[in-house]
């Protein structure tokens, strides 16, 4: 049997990766951004759609605020992505 022993003068630590200070991501939406994403979600023929429909409807017309997954994120952060 093996024994594996710690090195001289070490201890266990503990993690503190939450404690991590996180940079903002470069690509993140800016407030204007966002706001549009709402607005245009907000429309009234948008109104009782989702996301997974809004995002195609908008593109065959030539507009495009942003990913399906982004346009969830923006909605989900003010909570309207509700039944």
């Amino acid at each position: 049997m093996r024994v594996i022993s710690k090195p001289v003068g070490s201890s266990v630590k503990q993690d503190r990766r939450s404690d991590a200070d996180r940079p903002i991501p470069f690509r993140r939406l800016g407030d204007e951004e966002r706001k549009n994403i709402v607005e245009t979600c907000n429309r009234t023929e948008f109104a009782s759609l989702p996301p997974s429909h809004i995002v195609p409807a908008l593109t065959d017309g030539g507009e495009y605020i942003g990913s399906e997954a982004t346009v969830y994120r923006a909605l989900k952060g003010i909570g309207q992505l509700n039944h």
